[in-house]
């Protein structure tokens, strides 16, 4: 009786160590199984993210190509105009109608174009000087006027008259042109005139640009 016991107990035994095996093996196979979701989970939520990511630079793409094909049209039609504005610099002055001995309707304003011409034929390309002259030279050439011998540049302080001639001789004719003198032409016009930090020292500038808004008289 007691053998009957005795195998009764080894299969109760069995029984229990084979339950107790499954039991654990279904648990680490649920715990692999919620890691690997929590990953496809995170895994999914980045994809979204870099999606998201994705569609913004190329909006932003989009708009930085909308931009500089804005620049560039703009790049072009400057340039256009400056082409425009260097090709009338070289083409000579209009004939004045007429023949025989008939006094041109413009006498001094063509010369006065003809010496623009000769003074742009000197100065740099882009400077102030420059863009000054050709701006006086398009106003002649539309019938703005006769620019004669300029504006009274002894209207700044420390302008005397022989300055005044030396400054007219190198195209500086209108107050407007000292207002928009840049460090390169003080420098040009300076060392000209022998007076190194005289235009700085007495602020040209500054006064030039407050009698062309009329702040001064």
């Amino acid at each position: 009786m007691w053998f009957v016991w005795l195998v009764l107990g080894a299969v109760l035994g069995a029984a229990a160590v084979w339950y107790w095996r499954e039991r654990n093996e279904g648990t680490r196979v649920a715990e692999v199984q919620g890691s690997w979701e929590a990953k496809y989970r995170h895994a999914v939520e980045d994809v979204k993210r870099a999606d998201a990511a994705h569609e913004e630079t190329k909006e932003r793409l989009r708009a930085a190509e909308s931009r500089v094909a804005e620049l560039e049209a703009e790049k072009a039609r400057l340039e256009a105009r400056i082409a425009e504005l260097e090709g009338a610099a070289k083409a000579p002055p209009t004939a004045p109608a007429g023949g025989g001995g008939a006094t041109p309707p413009r006498r001094r304003g063509d010369a006065r174009l003809r010496e623009i011409d000769a003074k742009l034929a000197q100065l740099p390309a882009g400077s102030s000087a420059r863009r000054a002259l050709l701006a006086e030279r398009e106003r002649l050439l539309s019938g703005g006027g006769d620019a004669g011998d300029g504006e009274d540049l002894k209207r700044i302080k420390g302008i005397g008259p022989a300055i005044e001639k030396k400054l007219k001789a190198m195209g500086i004719t209108r107050i407007a042109q000292i207002a928009e003198l840049g460090e390169e032409d003080i420098a040009r016009i300076e060392e000209k005139l022998a007076f190194k930090g005289r235009i700085a020292r007495e602020r040209w500038v500054e006064q030039a640009r407050a009698l062309t808004r009329g702040e001064a008289g």
